[in-house]
């Protein structure tokens, strides 16, 4: 048992560990079936009852092991998941909602490391960066939900003030131009509508450049 006690100490993976605790259970049952009543059992049963005491903490200390490294693994999966669907920009609002939703999810079951427990240093750190990343995805999507509403705006907008101009309907024309030129270029790049806002400001600029040369 000092073997397999020594060993459970020395090892690194889990797999081992297991191992370790099994050889170390082995040399237990080995002492319990020495008879009773003999000098023998007398000394065996004052180490057994050393070496179950030992063998009860490691056990626990290894479930606590277990169980965080289990939900760091989970949470990473999760993050995996999450970085993966957000390759390639730009999305639409969706696409950075879901990998919202699944940054939260990995941030939860850090969340549920115990206190105290062998992994909680290493989940607290993982979850300080899932939170940073939580926060940018979260970000990009109102970025991505505002410049869409922009675009949805502007749309009908812009073709309704072109129509005026080419019906010669110019009154306060140039400041409805200009004012739809100032909310396109608040577009950003990296939306799903950008190239659309650069194409819509451009057709603005245009006509109000038109526009300007009619009333100069």
């Amino acid at each position: 048992m000092e073997t397999a006690k020594a060993q459970y100490q020395a090892v690194q993976t889990s797999a081992e560990k297991t191992t370790a605790l099994a050889d170390w259970q082995t040399g237990m049952d080995q002492l319990n079936e020495i008879p009773n009543g003999t000098l023998a059992s007398s000394q065996a049963q004052k180490r057994l009852e050393a070496f179950q005491r030992d063998y009860s903490n490691l056990v626990g200390t290894t479930a606590d092991v277990q169980q965080s490294n289990d939900l760091v693994t989970v949470a990473k999966n999760y993050g995996s998941q999450a970085a993966q669907l957000v390759q390639g920009p730009p999305h639409p609002a969706t696409t950075w909602e879901r990998a919202d939703k699944l940054w939260q999810e990995a941030i939860k079951a850090l969340n549920r490391v115990p206190e105290g427990s062998p992994g909680y240093i290493e989940a607290q750190k993982i979850k300080a960066q899932y939170i940073v990343n939580q926060g940018q995805i979260e970000t990009q999507k109102l970025r991505e939900q505002e410049a869409v509403a922009t675009i949805q705006k502007v749309r009908n907008t812009i073709v309704q003030l072109i129509d005026k101009a080419d019906r010669g309907e110019i009154r306060g024309l140039q400041a409805e131009l200009q004012q739809v030129i100032n909310n396109l270029e608040t577009v950003p790049a990296g939306t799903t509508v950008f190239t659309e806002a650069q194409q819509l400001r451009n057709q603005a600029q245009n006509k109000l450049n038109e526009l300007q040369q009619v009333l100069n």
